[in-house]
C-alpha cells in the first residue's frame, strides 16, 4: 500500500473524483485509482498474482513514489 502524503491528500479533496487519474513523471503511464469501496475483484484480473508480479509492482510503485515532486 502506498500511503498519501498531506498534500496528495488536499489535491484529491479538491477534485472529489470517483477515479482519479496520476502519472508516472518518467514514462508518462497514466494510472486511475479507484477507491476500494467501488473496486470489485474482477477490476484486477483473474486468479492470484505470483511473487514475480508483486514485485515488480512493488518496484514501480517505489520508483513512483522516488520521482514524486522532481520534474521528469
Amino acid at each position: 500500500m502506498i500511503v498519501l502524503t498531506q498534500e496528495q491528500v488536499q489535491a484529491m479533496k479538491m477534485l472529489e473524483p470517483t477515479r482519479l487519474q496520476v502519472m508516472n513523471p518518467q514514462t508518462s503511464e497514466v494510472f486511475v485509482l479507484v477507491p476500494l469501496s467501488q473496486a470489485s475483484s474482477t477490476d484486477y484480473g483473474a486468479g492470484t498474482w505470483t511473487d514475480e508480479e508483486r514485485d515488480l509492482l512493488r518496484l514501480e510503485a517505489c520508483q513512483m513514489l522516488d520521482s514524486w515532486g522532481t520534474d521528469a
